[in-house]
């Protein structure tokens, strides 16, 4: 147990040349002192055997919550068989003179140790010491035989533990009240006296009530924050320990003379200003606050890194040009064919027409210039005239309507799911039966998304479905396929199930 005290010692020491402001406080200590041993019932002792116990103290605080102290304490402890119905016939009592010297490490909860005027601040310790005891008991040999405790070599000098909590109270900057409650274990069965002939297996302890005022011996405090002018930034500005002694209203480290920010929290490396997203840049000067970004962006989010805050970038996750709206290169009319190379970049053409659309005005799928029925729809067999023809069926119009519903794609690009196909093949068998008609296939997608993108895809979407038709032996001349992205819906795209309908590509008989 001596070792203890060596380490608290040693701690002490190491936690005191780390400090930033400290002090040193003595005081006198007044109070009461109890004992609870094998003469007495009670836990803690006989409030008939309180002893008046006076001492001196001396305190040291190294950081705004550690100290360690020191105080010399004179009293003296009694126990008294007659103080228990139990032990009244046995008729032992004792006392004995105590002298404590005790070096204890504390620790306040609140770290109010710096002279902060009216403030109540709890703590609790814990430390070694030795205690010096002469024990003068009275034995009753009538009633019990004590020879082996008479005879007992009892050591004057022993160690003590004590450990125990407190409230301080801070009643101007050189002026504290403390009011403290410490049990003392002693690691001795005699204390008191008595072992064999009492509770051999039970140790004794005694236990210490004080009151304690102390006075601060601090340098020049001209202020009177607490923190000593040789340490004090400010010193004749009252200011917290965390700004070094000068105003800090808004309690953020900053001293108010340098906080660009004195009334909000913030960072010093920001000039103690606020940065609630913590991206580096203060919420004044950052165009989204809340959202970390770099400062090339004022401080939005920009994934891709090509300085497109990603609101306004067509592709955040692709860097890209600030012409394309952050996007690589720009397809207007989602054809396929980049706007640089293409010379129709706001209408859907082929590449055999540079980007520009082959004009179907019957859309029968004979570009004007061979159709000689260029405003009815007609057949590549007659040149773009009508010939007569059997009606579709209404299960050929089912066959349609069922494909425009059910042919779908795999998320946010042109691959079909498998289910298509067989879809597919049931178009491709209506075209067959009814020769004298043509098909229009016209891709659609949802609101989300940018509508540049969603054009491309639907245009590409739509150029797949005609892609396999032609590989089920229908041909060229007979389809045409178009996109018009997120234009024309059929259901709300405020729910899920209206968005599921508006991604389609619809297939339409055209005479």
């Amino acid at each position: 147990m001596r070792n203890s005290l060596t380490l608290i010692f040693i701690l002490c020491l190491a936690l005191g040349g780390k400090a930033q402001t400290s002090f040193w406080e003595g005081g006198l200590i007044l109070g009461g002192s109890v004992m609870s041993g094998d003469l007495v019932d009670q836990r803690m002792g006989s409030l008939n055997d309180v002893n008046f116990a006076f001492g001196l103290m001396a305190r040291r605080y190294f950081n705004p919550n550690f100290a360690f102290r020191t105080s010399l304490i004179h009293s003296r402890l009694t126990a008294a068989d007659k103080r228990s119905i139990r032990l009244t016939d046995r008729g032992f009592h004792t006392e004995t003179p105590l002298t404590e010297l005790t070096v204890d490490l504390e620790f306040d909860l609140l770290g109010h140790h710096r002279g902060k005027i009216g403030l109540i601040s709890p703590y609790v310790f814990v430390g070694g010491g030795l205690i010096l005891i002469n024990p003068k008991t009275f034995y009753n040999t009538a009633n019990g035989d004590a020879s082996a405790d008479r005879n007992a070599d009892i050591s004057r000098a022993r160690f003590v533990m004590p450990m125990g909590a407190g409230l301080r109270l801070d009643m101007k900057h050189n002026l504290a009240l403390a009011v403290e409650i410490a049990p003392r274990a002693t690691f001795s069965d005699y204390l008191d006296g008595v072992s064999i002939s009492g509770n051999p297996d039970k140790g004794d302890w005694y236990g210490l009530g004080t009151v304690q005022l102390m006075y601060k011996f601090t340098l020049t405090d001209r202020d009177g924050d607490g923190i000593a002018d040789h340490e004090d930034a400010c010193p004749e500005l009252a200011g917290t320990a965390l700004a070094s002694g000068c105003p800090d209203r808004d309690n953020d480290g900053v001293a108010d003379t340098i906080d660009a920010c004195p009334d909000m929290p913030g960072v010093a490396s920001l000039s103690g200003c606020p940065d609630s997203d913590n991206d580096g840049i203060a919420d004044a000067d950052d165009a989204c606050p809340t959202q970390s970004g770099p400062a090339a962006t004022g401080g939005c989010p920009d994934t891709d890194g090509d300085g497109i805050v990603d609101g306004m970038d067509d592709c955040p996750e692709e860097a890209g040009l600030a012409e394309y709206n952050g996007c690589p290169t720009r397809d207007t009319d989602g054809d396929g064919i980049v706007d640089s190379e293409d010379d129709c970049p706001e209408e859907v053409g082929t590449v055999s027409n540079n980007g520009c659309p082959a004009k179907d005005t019957d859309f029968d799928g004979i570009p004007d210039i061979d159709d000689e029925c260029p405003e009815t729809a007609g057949s590549l067999a007659n040149n773009g005239c009508p010939e007569s023809a059997t009606e579709p069926t209404e299960s050929a119009q089912q066959v349609l309507d069922f494909a425009t519903r059910n042919v779908r794609f795999a998320t946010n690009n042109d691959e079909f799911l498998p289910s298509a196909y067989a879809i597919l093949n049931e178009v491709a068998q209506v075209l067959k039966e009814y020769p004298a008609y043509s098909l229009k296939i016209e891709g659609f997608t949802d609101s989300r998304g940018a509508s540049d993108y969603n054009q491309r895809l639907s245009a590409s979407r739509a150029q797949r479905c005609y892609e396999y038709l032609l590989t089920q032996g229908i041909p060229a001349a007979r389809m045409q396929y178009l996109g018009s992205g997120e234009s024309r819906p059929v259901a709300d795209n405020l729910t899920e199930a209206g968005r599921l309908q508006n991604r389609r590509v619809e297939f339409s008989l055209i005479k």
